[in-house]
Formats: structure tokens, sequence, C-alpha cells
């Protein structure tokens, strides 16, 4: 597991008397091995449609947990990998 980063933004202000204004941000590595039906779509781009019908068509494979759908980032990489290359 990765550490989480974290980066301070400051935004100056256009008063003189208020100080500036600092965020604090921490971006935490997304780990995790099962993902819902629309994050999976999320990450590769695509609807939540389309990723539907890449699981009905059994291109994309799902694990159940109760009544929870899943799909391993190993399967989505998978799908991805196995994709034709563009050609240039």
């Amino acid at each position: 597991m990765s550490a989480p980063t974290t980066l301070r933004v400051t935004i100056p202000t256009r008063r003189r008397p208020q100080p500036e204004q600092v965020l604090d941000i921490t971006v935490t590595p997304d780990d995790r091995l099962l993902l819902s039906i629309p994050e999976a779509a999320h990450r590769i781009g695509i609807s939540r449609s389309q990723m539907y019908n890449l699981i009905a068509a059994g291109r994309v494979p799902v694990v159940h947990i109760g009544r929870s759908a899943k799909i391993r980032v190993e399967a989505l990489t998978a799908f991805v990998q196995s994709l034709p290359q563009a050609r240039g």
C-alpha cells in the first residue's frame, strides 16, 4: 500500500489585512481489489451502460458478494490489455 501524498496550496487574497488561504489536500492511492460497476466504468473512461454491455457479452467477468456485483481490478486490466492497439 502506498503512502498518502499531501499537497499544500496557497491562495493569495486581494485584501491586505486577511491572511492567505491555505488548502491542505491529501491524495490517497486507490488500492482496492474490487470495484463497483460504475467505478470500473469510470476508471476506464466508458459509460455505465457500456460496462453493463461488456459484462452481458462476457468480456468483463463479475464477482458477486451478497447482492453486490463487483469487478476485480485484474479482470479490468486484462480486458483493457486485450483491446487492439490503435494504428497510427
